[in-house]
């Protein structure tokens, strides 16, 4: 028997686990095995404990949008309060599109929800855990893999997100999982949370998007903390509007700096 520490301000408190059942870190929270007596002596302080988990590091999805070759692009980002946090999965994620479809590039590269050697300006739509900067543009993590329940994550054709899907860093400790300073997303349309701080977690481009659609994204995520003992949990809804054209500005350079992959 192992333990893990969840900690959200105080009190924190200790549950035991099976860490031979996990496949990478953090633990998804289906595999978490609490006992009866566990569950009756933590049940009082789970409100108060769970509580801060949402703003503690971590303030909602943002986006960034922009036009493009006629497209119409939509990066998300988990939202975090500075630059030594640290984003190590998104689960239970259910995201849906109304009004318009996800494009999926065609060839074997790129038509999945993996990402592959792509920049934050491919014609493609995709899942990252991180991103790198180099030779001023910026790329999706080279470490991201699907949980089980992410069906078709690597291989599939399609243009919709299964119910529950899950991403995480195989190398929790590469600092492409680390939040970068907004900023260098220059003058595209910042919608969402009001973040100056993110990770880079979702990529969408959309081909038939007009004012009036919207992108529905719904998910947990577990992250690090300069400022925290253990890993930290939080789940957010967030609804990005599709403006009016006119709204919506064009793509202009990034302000990246360059950072060695997965240093």
């Amino acid at each position: 028997m192992n333990y893990v520490l969840i900690e959200a301000g105080k009190p924190a408190f200790i549950v035991p686990v099976l860490l031979d059942r996990f496949h990478h870190f953090p633990p998804h929270p289906r595999n978490l095995m609490f006992d009866r007596k566990t569950i009756a002596l933590f049940a009082a302080m789970l409100p108060a404990a769970l509580a801060p988990l949402a703003s503690a590091g971590f303030v909602g999805w943002t986006g960034s949008m922009y036009t493009l070759n006629g497209n119409l692009y939509l990066d998300v980002f988990a939202g975090m309060t500075a630059t030594t946090d640290r984003l190590l999965n998104v689960y239970d994620a259910n995201i849906s599109a109304t009004g318009a479809s996800f494009y999926q590039a065609p060839g074997m590269g790129t038509r999945s929800w993996a990402p592959g050697f792509e920049t934050l300006t491919a014609i493609d739509s995709f899942m990252t855990l991180g991103g790198f900067a180099d030779t001023g543009d910026y790329y999706a993590a080279s470490g991201t893999a699907g949980d089980p329940n992410f069906t078709g994550f690597a291989s599939a054709t399609g243009t919709t997100v299964p119910a529950n899907a899950g991403w995480y860093n195989t190398n929790p400790t590469s600092t492409e999982g680390l939040a970068q300073d907004l900023a260098f997303l220059g003058s595209t349309t910042r919608i969402g949370a009001t973040a100056q701080y993110g990770v880079w977690v979702a990529h969408f481009v959309f081909n038939d998007a007009s004012a009036g659609s919207s992108v529905s994204f719904a998910g947990s995520i577990g992250f690090k903390t300069a400022t925290t003992t253990g890993t930290q949990m939080a789940t957010t809804t967030q609804v990005f509007a599709i403006p009016a054209p006119g709204a919506i500005v064009a793509f202009g350079a990034l302000g990246c700096r360059s950072r060695r992959r997965n240093a």
